[in-house]
């Protein structure tokens, strides 16, 4: 279950005074912080690049107050924050220290060597409910029953959910799942700041049922491709890809045959041909004509 606030409460640092905290924001802290590395196993990532959780129950009063007011601007500003996950203060560092790590070393079906789990950055754990399950959710959280994620102006609380003891399995369903939340990530991410948590959940499973449609319906691979297929989706028309001209070049493009200009070798990507073939009055004529014609969508996988 998922709760959110846009007013910061500072009780809630007592609370949950685990941060994790990315890599990259490492050198923001000073070199005397007890940090405690989260080295994933069997991946061989050098431990600098590694995330850390710090107890903020170990500063002292100056550093603890610079530290929450940089966070506290961070989120109302919806930027990238200093710390993406606060856990529960009762968990106790090794156990918890030990299963966050393991859980960034992803073992994928028919792959022998495990892949990095991002699961971390906040945009994209508010979309793991949705990907994983509850049984997946409750193998994430592991030890902690609350996880505070601090993302589009709002701190989030959500609630390790109850598996009733189901084994997590990742099959190829939840593989591919999670592969498409980087694509969903890349096409919201160029948009305005999300208004909401609530908004951003909506909003990533709206983009990923096209980012579905993309692959099942017109064969689309390529990050790129389905970037700008998705990317589409959200601006022109969320079934841009019935109008009958941009089907057209959709059914061209998977074919790779030759453009409609009947001379030039088709492009590479998807955005390209889009550009060669329809200007902006066309797309806004593509929308104008969808919607007056009220389209149904018949492909199974529908933007909701």
């Amino acid at each position: 279950m998922l709760t959110s606030r846009s007013e910061f409460d500072h009780r809630w640092m007592d609370r949950y005074p685990w941060a994790l905290i990315d890599a990259e924001w490492r050198s923001e802290l000073p070199a005397d912080y007890e940090l405690h590395i989260l080295q994933p196993p069997n991946l061989g990532i050098d431990p600098d690049r590694c995330p850390v959780l710090l107890d903020l129950r170990t500063l002292c009063a100056a550093d603890h107050a610079r530290l929450m007011e940089e966070h506290w601007q961070q989120v109302v500003k919806r930027e990238e924050t200093l710390v993406s996950l606060f856990f529960p203060g009762e968990l106790k560092i090794a156990p918890l220290a030990r299963h966050l790590a393991n859980r960034l070393a992803l073992n994928w079906p028919g792959i022998s060597v495990p892949k990095q789990f991002r699961y971390f950055d906040p945009g994209t754990f508010l979309q793991l409910p949705r990907t994983l399950g509850t049984a997946g959710m409750a193998w994430l959280l592991g030890p902690a029953v609350e996880v505070l994620v601090p993302w589009a102006g709002q701190w989030n609380l959500l609630t390790r959910p109850d598996s009733s003891g189901r084994p997590c399995r990742l099959g190829d369903a939840e593989q591919q799942a999670l592969l498409r939340i980087g694509i969903v990530n890349r096409v919201l991410l160029q948009q305005t700041p999300p208004q909401s948590a609530m908004y951003w959940v909506e909003r990533s499973a709206r983009v990923d049922a096209d980012v579905q449609r993309a692959v099942l319906i017109h064969g689309l691979t390529e990050t790129a491709d389905l970037v700008c297929f998705a990317q589409h989706a959200d601006t022109v028309h969320p079934r841009f890809d019935a109008h009958p001209r941009v089907a057209l070049l959709l059914r061209e493009f998977s074919r790779r045959e030759l453009n409609p200009l009947g001379s030039e070798v088709m492009p590479a990507e998807l955005r390209e041909l889009f550009d060669i073939n329809l200007s902006v009055a066309d797309w806004q004529s593509v929308a104008a004509e969808l919607n007056a014609a009220e389209l149904p969508c018949t492909s199974k996988v529908c933007y909701p």
